[in-house]
């Protein structure tokens, strides 16, 4: 007689997750007898070990959002992920949630002004006495646009400069043996020997130094009668170039020239102070 023998366990699953199928059989046996077993030798069914993993697929981007302002403002589109949503430990969407656009007229956007590099200190006035030394900025860097406020500030600066310079000791101690101009020459031509006596006023170059001409302030014929010059008063600085100043009055009428004269003087050199 033929029997089927017991069923074999269950094959494994044809996929590892989402919808597949298994088997199990059995056989005939004693086939030699002739007769045939009744039923099927091999079973199927479906399985689903686990869900699969989903991964999430972006929507399409909304449309833009109304622009922030009218002059250099910007303005937003926005994305889900739920195109699908990602399931069973399935990846999120890669990629931007936002997307940011400027917007608005900016070529008519108010730009404040800045200020551009000062530039490099120019030499100073003079090479002998207290002179200044200048520098520039420009408000370039942007310059100020369409109503932009304007930089803050100033646009140059100064700084004094050659008061102790060692070309100046060396007139300094000249200055006395210099004799006091009082009149200009007899020809009318400018006098070429600058006066340290004289009030500093115009420059002129003595022997490659930056002096003053002392011409405008000599001596001219006026109705007034002047008093004979004061004593030198004390040097301004113990040590350094300073000024020295003496003063004349005008008696009767007015007087022609000036009523006051300065000279530098030198007491002795300032300290070298050395800094590391």
């Amino acid at each position: 007689i033929s029997v089927w023998t017991p069923w074999s366990p269950w094959s494994p699953c044809s996929v590892t997750c989402d919808i597949g199928s298994r088997t199990k059989s059995r056989l005939c046996t004693h086939p030699e007898s002739g007769m045939i077993c009744e039923g099927e030798a091999l079973e199927q069914e479906i399985c689903t070990p686990v869900p699969c993993p989903i991964d999430g697929g972006w929507s399409n981007w909304s449309p833009w959002t109304p622009c922030s302002k009218t002059c250099g403002g910007t303005r937003e589109q926005v994305r889900v992920c739920d195109n699908p949503a990602p399931l069973h430990s399935g990846s999120y969407c890669i990629g931007d949630m936002y997307r940011i656009d400027n917007c608005g007229d900016n070529t008519t956007c108010p730009v404040n002004g800045n200020w551009g590099h000062w530039s490099t200190w120019a030499p100073c006035s003079v090479t002998c006495g207290q002179g200044l030394s200048r520098r520039y900025r420009v408000c370039n860097n942007p310059e100020p646009m369409n109503e932009g406020e304007k930089c803050p500030g100033k646009t140059r600066e100064h700084k004094s400069c050659g008061k102790n310079n060692d070309p100046c000791y060396d007139l300094c101690e000249k200055a006395n043996s210099w004799p006091l101009l009082t009149a200009p020459p007899h020809d009318g031509s400018p006098s070429l020997r600058v006066d340290f006596h004289q009030v500093f006023t115009e420059k002129v170059t003595v022997s490659g130094l930056m002096v003053f001409n002392p011409e405008p302030l000599l001596a001219r014929q006026g109705s007034g009668v002047w008093s004979t010059w004061s004593h030198w008063g004390t040097c301004t600085n113990t040590c350094g170039v300073g000024q020295q100043f003496r003063q004349r009055l005008c008696k009767d009428n007015i007087c022609s020239g000036p009523n006051q004269q300065q000279k530098p003087c030198l007491i002795k050199k300032c300290p070298t102070i050395y800094t590391r």
